[in-house]
């Protein structure tokens, strides 16, 4: 309780100042109480508390017109006695490919803390070129829960906390042709600097009238890659938005069978303020029955974290009301259509503050318990977390 009144202190009066459009300078602070149940047939499993407090310190500066440092110092202080699931409760998604630092990280049999700097970079912009080098943070695609393109640190799509992406020790050139066009190289350095564990992408971007397109391309780790993302509002939409990435995985290896991973979605705005997602995930290197989820499991590319799911077909929910200015709400869910499984995602949250919000979030998955350590569901395996943040 102390811990968590320090949060609430710390959460309260940390100062967000401004010290000019050249420099900015914050302060954020985040503290989360989790509880975490397992399904009682896992012997081993015990039910665990933990109380994880965060200080993230952002730098933002512009030394001249064309270069631009990012310096984000993180600092975690855990108080927990046993392993936790990060799967699910993460801040950083769950992919060990090329995240220098994941939250998991600091989750052991006893109290620690962490002190390490998940943004660093430097930026030189020329147009209509730029150059950004170091630790920062990347994303591709455009859909919710599945991102089939996000190569370099997806999130989970159970993942409860999203709101803020980690950095990777990556170099990234741009070249805008036009406003609306451009063609965009990424490399990620992988395990010890090594090539064959290294990512190299080209993207190209291209953005229409009611529709943005994104095409890349590359090698990440052992695979080569091709994949494509789309988002449309166009008129026919009804004012909703249709939404869609997929890509094709062609690993190296004689053994290794190339497959397809693609997501659509829709998502609208009320004009009462509620927002619905709803997507469909395709998982090609999924098994098509429960007793094929052990050897999934042992896919490297699950092993790593970029695919988090075994089974074939998915389809994800997610609703958000904005019930007052300051009081919102959110309910949703994950479903396997593969074995039927499903895990419900809700959450409340109330806005103390401008930038400070009380949320409550549960994950509450729901199907065949493991027997004997063997998974009969995919959710039915994943343990129940209930989260209380402040942030």
């Amino acid at each position: 309780m102390r811990t968590l009144a320090l949060g609430l202190a710390l959460v309260l009066f940390s100062p967000r100042v401004s010290f000019a459009e050249t420099h900015r300078l914050n302060i954020e602070v985040s503290d989360f109480l989790i509880v975490q149940y397992h399904n009682d047939s896992d012997p081993i499993a015990t039910d665990k508390v933990f109380n994880l407090l965060t200080l993230r310190g952002k730098s933002d500066r512009s030394w001249t017109k064309s270069l631009h440092t990012e310096v984000h110092l993180l600092a975690l202080a855990l108080k927990s006695k046993g392993a936790v699931d990060s799967g699910v409760f993460s801040q950083s998604g769950v992919s060990q490919l090329y995240v220098v630092d994941r939250l998991d990280l600091a989750i052991g049999d006893q109290d620690r803390f962490l002190l390490y700097p998940d943004r660093l970079n430097i930026k030189w912009k020329k147009e209509p070129f730029s150059l950004r080098m170091g630790r920062q943070a990347v994303g591709f695609g455009k859909t919710f829960f599945w991102n089939p393109i996000d190569w370099i640190s997806p999130f989970t799509p159970s993942t409860i906390d999203r709101r803020y992406k980690p950095g990777a020790d990556v170099v990234r050139f741009d070249y805008w042709k036009t406003p609306f066009s451009g063609i965009s190289l990424f490399y990620a350095a992988g395990e010890d600097g090594k090539a064959e564990k290294s990512a190299g992408i080209v993207r190209y971007t291209h953005a229409m009238q009611n529709i943005d397109l994104e095409w890349l391309a590359g090698k990440v780790r052992n695979d080569l890659r091709l994949g494509y993302g789309i988002a449309s509002t166009a008129p026919f939409l009804q004012g909703g938005a249709l939404r869609s990435e997929g890509a094709v995985y062609m690993p190296d290896g004689h053994d290794a069978a190339s497959f397809f991973r693609g997501t659509v979605g829709y998502d609208y705005q009320f004009q009462n303020s509620l927002r619905v997602i709803a997507e469909y995930h395709y998982n090609g290197v999924g098994g098509t029955h429960s007793g094929d989820y052990a050897v999934i499991r042992a896919d490297s590319h699950l092993t790593s974290g970029e695919i988090s799911n075994v089974g074939v077909h998915y389809v994800g929910i997610d609703a958000a009301y904005e019930v007052t200015p300051l009081f919102h709400a959110n309910m949703g869910g994950l479903i396997n259509l593969t074995d039927g499984s499903l895990a419900l995602i809700s959450g409340v949250g109330y806005s103390l503050t401008d930038e400070t919000d009380l949320k409550l979030a549960s994950f509450i998955p729901i199907g065949e318990a493991p027997l004997d350590r063997v998974l009969r569901s995919e959710f039915g395996g994943y343990p129940t977390f209930i989260m209380l943040s402040l942030a």
